[in-house]
């Protein structure tokens, strides 16, 4: 099951970050984009930390997703896009998976 969790939270970490590097490559050099691939370097090593059975790896992922969650949300704002459901499912996705990764 640790596994499967971890591969999941990955790909949705990746996009996460793929989204934040395109944003960066377009031009703009937003600092919401720069905090948003940061956050999904520390996510990504808060899963490595559970792949690796580190008793602290939810803190470190839920860290990197607070930092993903709150660009993203800073992103809406900044757009004039700002979807409050969109942010609450992913807020609550990334609640799932830290609760995942500190059971598992």
């Amino acid at each position: 099951m640790k596994p499967l969790l971890c591969i999941g939270a990955l790909l949705i970490i990746f996009a996460h970050g793929f989204a934040a590097v395109t944003d960066l490559r377009t031009g703009s050099s937003r600092a919401t984009s720069v905090w948003m691939l940061t956050g999904a370097v520390i996510a990504a090593a808060g899963i490595v930390l559970c792949l690796l059975g580190n008793p602290a790896d939810w803190i470190v992922c839920l860290a990197g997703f607070a930092c993903i969650a709150a660009s993203a949300i800073r992103n809406g704002v900044e757009d004039e896009a700002f979807h409050l459901r969109h942010h609450l499912i992913r807020i609550l996705l990334f609640l799932l998976i830290t609760a995942g990764v500190w059971l598992l």
